[in-house]
């Protein structure tokens, strides 16, 4: 199986893996040019495969990963992810004509507490024992101790819903409740011996979130066959809705915006879909940009938490 590689800004990441007896070995930080050094030395497709799901961990802002057990294939992988982004979906959208260094984005991005909204990737095993439908919401509340109308409960049904309901014509979607069902899903739309890399956002530390205004201070199109679409749903565990779009040309930006108070820096993604012809005209995004489906390419920002699939370009 071909190298899962990651980009996260060069961002430092550490893991910590619980060995035989209980003993743990620090990770350390993970480049994109060790996930490939490590690929090319990891022994047996058994261990590569582990390889590949304990990094693809770190890649998915993973502030600590534990992975628990004694080496075999039903280890329980744990994420505390960091903070994540909450986009006004006004702000989300822009012109492709506005991706260019020096261009001011009006965008603000909020910090979620990760003391208060933790998730977690469960093993496949695990995920797929639990009941993930509508009609049994009720059982599921249950099961994660959560009270009927409350906050947590009326997302919970509003992600089930999303995950039943927002199929369209042209695309293949799944809502994942595993990190390898999602790469499953990616390898069924890529090929199974296709090269996939994955993007995350990544901000600096001393970022605070209060600007409401961003420059862009680099701008460049990542070369690529395909992509799938992953964004981050509100749930007890990580869930992630996942789509890809049949025979529609796409173009994916990494753009690093630096905001105009707090030291706010974030390096980020922008998805351009070049042919919106066949997208329902009477969707808000056209009225916000001012254009007409399929006149002209319409593009997005990702939060923090979402992440991009890519098929790279050789």
């Amino acid at each position: 199986m071909p190298p899962i590689i990651n980009e996260m800004g060069g961002a430092v990441v550490t893991a910590w893996s619980s060995g035989t007896g209980g003993s743990r070995r620090r990770l350390g930080a993970m480049a994109t040019a060790d996930v490939v050094e490590a690929w090319s030395s990891c022994g047996s497709m058994a261990h590569i495969e582990k390889y590949a799901l304990r990094s693809l961990c770190v890649f998915l802002k993973c502030g600590l990963l534990s992975v628990h057990g004694d080496g075999d294939d039903n280890q329980n992988v744990q994420v505390n992810p960091q903070p994540t982004f909450k986009v006004d979906q006004n702000m989300m959208f822009l012109n492709m004509d506005e991706l260019y260094v020096g261009n001011i984005h009006k965008i603000k991005f909020d910090f979620d507490d990760p003391s208060t909204s933790p998730h977690h990737f469960l093993p496949k095993e695990v995920a797929d024992s639990i009941p993930f439908a509508s009609s049994e919401l009720q059982n599921i509340l249950k099961l994660f101790s959560i009270p009927q109308g409350s906050e947590k409960a009326k997302a919970m049904e509003d992600t089930l819903f999303k995950c039943e309901n927002t199929y369209k014509k042209g695309e293949v979607r799944t809502c994942t409740t595993s990190l390898e069902s999602m790469i499953d899903f990616v390898r069924s739309v890529f090929g199974p011996r296709a090269e996939i890399k994955v993007l995350a956002n990544s901000h600096t530390p001393g970022s605070t979130s209060t600007s409401d205004e961003y420059t862009m201070a680099e701008v460049g199109e990542i070369p690529m066959h395909k992509m799938v679409g992953c964004h981050w749903m509100r749930y007890p565990y990580s869930v992630y809705d996942c789509h890809h779009r049949f025979n529609s040309k796409a173009k994916v930006f990494r753009v690093k915006l630096v905001g105009n108070r707090g030291g706010d820096e974030l390096e980020t993604y922008v998805s351009c879909h070049m042919d919106t012809s066949t997208w329902d005209q009477n969707l808000q995004v056209f009225d916000l940009l001012n254009v007409k489906p399929g006149s002209s390419p319409i593009c997005h920002f990702f939060p923090e938490g979402d992440l991009i699939w890519i098929q790279p370009s050789i």
